[in-house]
């Protein structure tokens, strides 16, 4: 049984208490400037209980107070996608995963958890006419999802040793392709590592860090 709130912009629903003994966990969603961002839905659950869910207030806080403990690892979503019309596409989707089992009280306290903003990379290749040439590349980036999966504070864990493995993207262009152009969602502020050959010639590797001026490139051949 759940019971519902509506505190001002904020929406909350967890389980009706059942008993004294409960966990809490809260924090606050905020930009890549520190502000903090409204109306994110976040979860509260298990593998096969859904232990409460609300959307943050008008300064990104949110604040779960009646998780009642058991033996399942509980797991705090931040912008889930999945069952979500709340959705908030310009932002990556965060999920705390806390190793120890909630059968007695647990209190989490994230703090500020900056909740990474998505960026759409474009790579678009030209051909110049009557070239003969072939272009090789490669483009290794941070997938979307790369940030998901986080471990609470306490544990002390490096983010970027978390991260999933950066995505690598393979192609040819040949002469007669003219203009080929790709775009992938990543995550702003992560560079783009762009790896390429021209025929037989020497390897050229850039690197573009990702902000809202450098958001495409182009190789020409």
């Amino acid at each position: 049984m759940f019971a519902c709130f509506v505190l001002g912009s904020s929406f909350s629903c967890e389980p009706e208490i059942e008993s004294n003994s409960r966990g809490q966990a809260k924090g606050r969603l905020v930009d890549q400037n520190a502000i903090g961002v409204a109306g994110i839905l976040v979860r509260a659950e298990t593998p096969y209980t859904r232990l409460g869910f609300q959307n943050t207030d008008a300064e990104g806080n949110f604040e779960f107070t009646y998780l009642i403990p058991g033996w399942e690892i509980p797991e705090v979503q931040l912008n889930p996608r999945d069952e979500n019309p709340d959705y908030n596409s310009s932002f990556a989707s965060i999920s705390y995963v806390d190793n120890s089992s909630m059968f007695t009280t647990t209190n989490s306290d994230y703090g500020d958890v900056m909740l990474p903003e998505l960026a759409t990379f474009e790579l678009t290749l030209k051909a110049n006419a009557n070239t003969q040439d072939t272009l090789n590349f490669r483009v290794t980036y941070a997938d979307r999802f790369c940030e998901r999966y986080r471990f609470p504070p306490e544990d002390d864990v490096e983010i970027e040793e978390l991260c999933f493995v950066d995505t690598e993207f393979f192609g040819q262009h040949l002469p007669d392709d003219l203009n080929k152009t790709f775009d992938f969602a990543t995550i702003q502020g992560r560079p783009v590592y762009i790896d390429f050959r021209i025929n037989s010639g020497a390897e050229q590797n850039l690197v573009l860090n990702l902000n809202n001026s450098i958001l495409s490139y182009e190789i020409t051949h």
